[in-house]
């Protein structure tokens, strides 16, 4: 589950972004919209955590943690919204260009949306940047895989294998 539970992810927040220290009354308040967000989460009510996710946004102030624009990402994403995907995506890169969360989401965005190559050039910058992130690893490892998996299908369709091709085509959507 994405969500951390609310104390600690507004822990991280005050910890990330000090210029924006909400005050102790925004605290509380910030701790319950992070709360209904995480329990709409769960539940998989989208427009509730959205909901919940820009009270708390706002209620903020400022920039908000990177970890926030990720899960509206993760939001838009479950409601297959892919336009506000990819403009969500285009503002948390704008405001947080060195987090690496947001390059994994951005990542993920491509590689769902079926730009490989830009996922893989994105992944590879990152693979370098942040060697350790297990998230990009993680996807790292996955493109490799949907990648060769496409490969083979390709060589296997180009001659005229299409019962095998279309089963290694099927099997980079499986990964």
């Amino acid at each position: 589950m994405p969500f951390p539970p609310p104390k600690s992810a507004l822990r991280k927040g005050k910890a990330r972004e000090p210029s924006h220290p909400p005050s102790l009354k925004s605290s509380d308040i910030l701790r319950e919209y992070l709360g209904q967000c995480h329990d709409a989460w769960r539940r998989k009510s989208w427009l509730e955590a959205k909901r919940s996710l820009k009270e708390a946004t706002e209620l903020w102030g400022g920039d908000c943690p990177p970890q926030w624009c990720v899960w509206g990402i993760q939001i838009a994403m479950a409601q297959s919204k892919w336009e506000v995907v990819t403009n969500l995506v285009e503002i948390a890169e704008h405001l947080h260009p060195h987090s690496a969360d947001v390059h994994l989401a951005s990542a993920h965005v491509s590689l769902i949306t079926d730009r490989l190559p830009a996922s893989m050039a994105s992944l590879q910058s990152m693979l370098e940047q942040y060697p350790e992130h297990m998230g990009v690893r993680v996807l790292s490892r996955r493109l490799e895989l949907i990648s060769r998996a496409r490969q083979d299908g390709d060589r296997l369709y180009a001659t005229a294998e299409f019962s095998s091709a279309s089963e290694k085509y099927t099997g980079a959507l499986d990964v």
